[in-house]
Formats: structure tokens, sequence, C-alpha cells
């Protein structure tokens, strides 16, 4: 059964700026929801079926988490050292899911630096994972900025929503994302609500 990674935005990473107007709490959590939609995003356009689930709501030391299968969940074994190969595909779609949520955060108009020190996590994930593909780290980026350049509308909607709800699972993920294309998905959004929760607000 494929395991699951969680991109996780902790205390300790939460980006801080001083702010000369508006509320300091309110744009980090913007920021926040931005870094994780831009993570749910990605895992759904580039590895469909794989994600779970997205949540801006605080659990212990954690701010937020985009749940998804992790780069070991499609490969083969080395028939002559018995290790586990990932697929490069598989791999370099996880670094790109990985690299959007600082550019999700940064294109929301949270200060590099701060985005930085938030994606802190992700960029270990990512060092690692450079052993397995022969394409760089730069590249690589570059192909997440285009990603979320691309996506920016659906990122930004699965980012309102997260204000709104907390959390997200992976149809809400989708039909929130889809808005952004045909207006159809909006009816299957409050209908799918409908049907999982009739109490929850729509």
């Amino acid at each position: 059964m494929p395991t699951r990674q969680h991109r996780r935005y902790s205390q300790r990473e939460r980006p801080k700026v001083s702010t000369a107007g508006g509320s300091q709490k309110s744009l980090e959590l913007s920021w926040i929801s931005h870094h994780e939609a831009a993570h749910a995003v990605a895992c759904l356009r580039l590895r469909p079926g794989s994600g779970s689930g997205v949540t801006i709501v605080p659990s212990g030391s954690t701010l937020g988490v985009a749940s998804c299968e992790d780069a070991f969940s499609t490969g083969q074994i080395d028939q002559r050292t018995s290790e586990f190969i990932p697929d490069v595909r598989v791999v370099e779609a996880v670094i790109v899911e990985l690299l959007a949520g600082r550019l999700g955060a940064i294109s929301a108009g949270c200060p590099t630096s701060a985005a930085k020190v938030a994606a802190r996590s992700d960029d270990d994930k990512v060092a690692d994972l450079l052993q397995f593909t022969p394409r760089t780290r730069s590249s690589l980026r570059k192909k997440a900025m285009r990603f979320v350049e691309r996506e920016w509308k659906a990122i930004s909607a699965v980012a309102q929503e997260l204000l709104q709800h907390g959390t997200l699972d992976d149809v809400e993920i989708e039909l929130v994302a889809d808005l952004t294309r045909p207006q159809e998905a909006q009816a299957e959004l409050v209908s799918y609500r409908q049907i999982r929760s009739p109490r929850r607000p729509t």
C-alpha cells in the first residue's frame, strides 16, 4: 500500500514579517493556505489520485499539511543490489510538488526569505530525492515556477476554500480546482458537500 508523504508547515517554520498595516496573522494564514494549496494542486495535476487532502487547521506544532503519496510509491527492485529504485518520473513530479509550496506562498505576497524558512522541510526532502533523477534542482524549480504560473487560478481558489473551511479532502480539491475551468463544477462541489455532510455550510 502506498505510503503518504505529509508536507507539514510547523510553528517553527511559520513565516513572520512586520506589517505596516492590516493583520499580520491574516497575512500569515493566507501565505500558509497558498503554500499548502500549491502542494495540493500540484499533487492533483501531476499525479491524479495520489492526494488525500489538505488542511491549515493547527495540530500541535503543525500549521498546515498536504497529504500525497510519496516518491517511493512506484518503482522497481534492482536485481543486482535488491534495492528499491523509485520511478524517475514520479520522483521529479514529487520534487515539483515540494517546490511549488514555497512558490505558491511567494506568489501570494510572502517575502522570499520568510517563504524559504517555511519551506525548509520541503527543501530537505528535495535534497534527498535529487539522487534519483539526472535533472538538477534548478531545472525542476523552473518547471515548478511554470506550473504555479499556469495553475495560479486553481491554487488561489483552493487557498480561499482552505481559509473558509480549514480542511479539504481530495474530491473537494479537484472540484474547487476545476471551478477555474468549466463553470458546471460549482454545482458539483455544492452537491458533493451536501451528500458528504448536509450540516456543513457551503
